[in-house]
């Protein structure tokens, strides 16, 4: 029995401690992140909640263009929801703001990547990459106030004629343009089939094309991390 295992153990070794990324190989991966965040500002007299829930997806199609080089084509899918709530307590007025945010990218890119060996079946590899896709968001605003509000052992007491409420839609498509430098690290579980691992990265981002709406980003926190698996043909 014991000879049983360490000869399935042996296998399962040998099958990426010589795998091995070569000039020629396609590689290809699937990868994404969920996150859902929720984060608060202020005291009790000017109080700020967010909600946020983020999905990003990924799939990507490489060719080894020597041992070491990969360039490619991929497609990402990112949506997010978020919903901000503001309660400002002004002597006796009281008003509450909502505002609920979905947007959603499809974002088609091209990348250049370099594959370095950190020891069997463990590779480093860092990417830049180039998008452009159409950012489509909708948005979703309303409020209430109510004025002459009394406070009596515990309860908040206000006239019906002291209260008002409104709100209002709208939806927006902008252009959205990135360039971002990317850091992955790959594990060959078996001889052709790997793990994927992107560790967040540094990146540019423009909307419209106009300058006042660009942005650089640097982030490296794990829980934006995105993990995925792939196959090398």
């Amino acid at each position: 029995m014991k000879r049983n295992l360490l000869l399935v153990l042996m296998l399962f070794l040998s099958s990426f401690l010589f795998a091995q990324i070569e000039k020629g190989d396609f590689l290809f991966s699937i990868e994404g992140n969920y996150l859902k965040n929720q984060s608060s500002t202020g005291l009790i007299l000017d109080k700020t909640l967010i909600d946020g829930k983020y999905l990003n997806l990924g799939f990507r199609a490489g060719y080894m263009l020597s041992d070491n080089v990969i360039g490619g084509i991929g497609i990402s899918y990112l949506w997010e929801k978020e919903s901000k709530y503001n309660l400002v307590y002004v002597a006796d007025n009281r008003q509450l703001e909502q505002m609920d945010v979905k947007s959603s990218l499809v974002l088609p890119n091209i990348y250049l990547g370099y594959i370095t060996k950190i020891t069997k079946g463990l590779y480093i590899n860092p990417n830049i990459e180039v998008a452009y896709g159409t950012l489509k968001s909708e948005y979703s605003a309303g409020w209430f106030w109510e004025r002459n509000i009394t406070f009596q052992s515990g309860v908040y007491y206000y006239d019906d004629d002291d209260f008002g409420s409104g709100g209002n839609t709208r939806d927006s498509r902008v252009d959205y343009f990135s360039i971002s430098i990317v850091p992955k690290i790959m594990f060959f579980a078996t001889r052709n089939i790997y793990l994927n691992l992107s560790l967040g990265g540094i990146s540019y981002a423009i909307l419209d094309w106009e300058e006042e709406s660009s942005s650089w980003e640097i982030n490296f926190n794990p829980k934006n991390w995105s993990f995925g698996f792939g196959f090398k043909l």
